[in-house]
Formats: structure tokens, C-alpha cells, sequence
């Protein structure tokens, strides 16, 4: 309620943002107290810019006065302020004999009820899972009244530990702090940012916007490994042969197994090869460059077996 000695301006707020933004429309209901009150001697000038202008249009409101009801000497008039717009409001009132009530300040709020739109997007413009580089994201904010505190953006890291339990890190606050700070630029109502990620590990992504008057944006999820290393702890083992001829030759087949760690992207694949010697039978054969896929792994860890190799027929 704002008060300029006998005139009293009380706004009707159901839904509010803060004290200068609303996502809903506002109600305001100007009231004099006057014996000898005559509308014309009061002034309400309204200031209005439209979220597609640069500019404020002024117009003087011809509002309709009317006696209170149970109220003696008391006179009122409504406003509505239904377009998403910037408002500026000014009221003066002069009654007969020249008693000037003026408020000493302009009132000023936004009425904004359209949600905003985001979008995320990446420098690469790549569309696969796993990168072994830092990412740089492109956010979008399609936004009227853009604040960069209304972002946020939620980032949880993966990793595995070799005993195949998941680290998880909250990279949430590190990540949020520097899109929010990072330089906006716009064009309008289109704002766009940068984040760089440099996180080594398998990252979750949810962003979302709220602008000042609360109004909440559609929410974007995205998830993608960051992973710099090789994979660690390439091992071979081989199991024991039962009929054993002499060292590295045997009498039946053995088993082969080859394993390696990673603790970000995990093991996508083995390539291997092995020979036979010149002078074992032809029915022996060896195999170069055989490639295991992702799915025929099972916890980093990948087994073959390779034919008994005999001399002679």
C-alpha cells in the first residue's frame, strides 16, 4: 500500500514474483479522501514499454471515479495492468483550493507471465558419448527479463573404482558458479552463455531457467563421458595346460585371458593376434587382429582360447 497523505494506492496481488516482477496480472485501486473531490483534479500517468520495444510510451489514464461504499468522503477508481509490459505509475492530486499531493517517487514493476525457453547445446556439435577432450556448452536463454542468477544447472560426476564401485561427485556448485558469471550476450530477448567442462568422468547434466518473476523454463538433461587417459592394467594370463609337451608347447587347448581398467569410459574393446610356429601341422592356425567389442566384455575382462598345437600330421 503506498499513501500520499489522503490518497492511498493498494495493489491486488494474488500471484507475485518479487517486490518489482509478476507472473500474473495486477489489480490497483487508487482511493482519495476529499470532501470537495473532483476527478479531474487528480493526474494518473502510466509509462509502458512492451517486451518488443526499447522505449516507454506515456499515456494519462482517464480513470472513473467512484463514492465508496460505507465510506464517507471517499472516492476510488481501479487500474488493471493485464500486458506482459514494464510499468511505470504516477499519481498527483491538486484538490480546489491547491493542496498539492504528490508521491515522491515513480512506481515501477514489470508484469511478465511467459515462461522462458532453454536450450543447450556444444562447440563440437558432436552427438557422440564419449569425448577425450574438455566440451565447451552453448547455453540459450530465450528470456525478456534475463537475470544469469535464475540459471540452474546441476552437474553429477561418475567415476568406477577398481574394486567396481561408483564414485560419485557433485559438480554441481562448481559448474553452476561459472555459467552464471560467464559473459552473457544477447540480441533481444536471446541471451547465450559458455561453460566449459573439464571433468574427467561420466557427467550428468539438468539445466533450467526462472526468471525474476518465477516464471520456470522447460528442463534440459544431457549426459556424456570426459575421458583424457588411456586405460591402465593391461594384463594377459593363461591358464595351465594339462598336457604340456615342453615350455610353450602343448598337447590341448588353453585358455586366454586378457584384461585392462578404466575408470571413466570402462573397456570398449581388445584387439589381438597370435602365430603358430612353421613346423606344426597345417590343421594348426593362428589369427591376427581380432577384434573384441564392447559387448562381449564382461567387467574389463575379455577370454579366448587358442587350439593345441601339434607337430607333424
Amino acid at each position: 500500500m503506498l499513501t500520499l497523505n489522503n490518497v492511498t494506492i493498494t495493489f491486488e496481488d494474488t500471484v507475485t514474483g518479487n517486490d518489482a516482477y509478476y507472473k500474473a496480472s495486477r489489480k490497483a485501486t487508487i482511493k482519495v479522501v476529499e470532501k470537495n473531490f473532483f476527478a479531474e483534479d487528480i493526474k494518473v500517468s502510466l509509462d509502458k514499454r512492451y517486451n518488443n520495444e526499447t522505449e516507454y510510451k506515456s499515456v494519462d489514464l482517464k480513470l472513473d471515479f467512484k463514492a465508496a461504499a460505507n465510506e464517507t468522503d471517499t472516492y476510488e477508481a481501479l487500474i488493471e495492468f493485464t500486458d506482459d509490459a514494464d510499468y511505470i505509475l504516477d499519481v498527483e492530486y491538486t484538490d480546489k483550493s491547491g493542496n498539492i499531493y504528490e508521491y515522491d517517487k515513480d512506481i515501477r514493476f514489470t508484469v511478465d507471465t511467459i515462461a522462458p525457453v532453454i536450450s543447450l547445446a556444444y562447440e563440437d556439435s558432436d552427438t557422440a558419448d564419449y569425448y577425450n577432450s574438455d566440451r565447451i556448452a552453448k547455453v540459450t536463454v530465450n528470456e525478456h527479463n534475463f537475470n544469469p542468477d535464475g540459471i540452474t544447472l546441476n552437474v553429477i560426476g561418475n567415476t568406477t573404482n577398481t574394486d567396481g564401485t561408483i564414485n560419485t561427485v557433485n559438480l554441481t556448485e562448481k559448474y553452476q558458479k561459472m555459467l552464471r558469471e560467464t559473459e552473457w550476450k544477447n540480441d533481444r530477448d536471446i541471451y547465450v552463455g559458455y561453460v566449459e567442462i573439464t571433468d574427467e568422468a561420466r557427467s550428468s547434466l539438468e539445466l533450467s531457467y526462472t526468471d525474476p518473476a518465477g516464471n520456470v523454463s522447460n528442463v534440459v538433461s544431457d549426459e556424456f563421458v570426459i575421458d583424457k587417459q588411456a586405460p591402465t592394467n593391461l594384463e594377459i594370463k593363461y591358464s595351465e595346460p594339462v598336457n604340456k609337451i615342453q615350455e610353450w608347447f602343448y598337447g590341448d587347448e588353453i585358455e586366454v585371458t586378457i584384461s585392462a581398467f578404466d575408470s571413466i569410459s570402462g573397456i570398449d574393446g581388445f584387439e589381438y593376434s597370435y602365430t603358430v610356429s612353421n613346423d606344426v601341422s597345417s590343421r594348426n592356425k593362428g589369427k591376427e587382429n581380432v577384434k573384441v567389442t564392447a559387448d562381449m566384455i564382461v567387467d574389463g575382462t575379455y577370454t579366448f582360447k587358442i587350439p593345441a598345437q601339434f607337430r607333424g600330421c
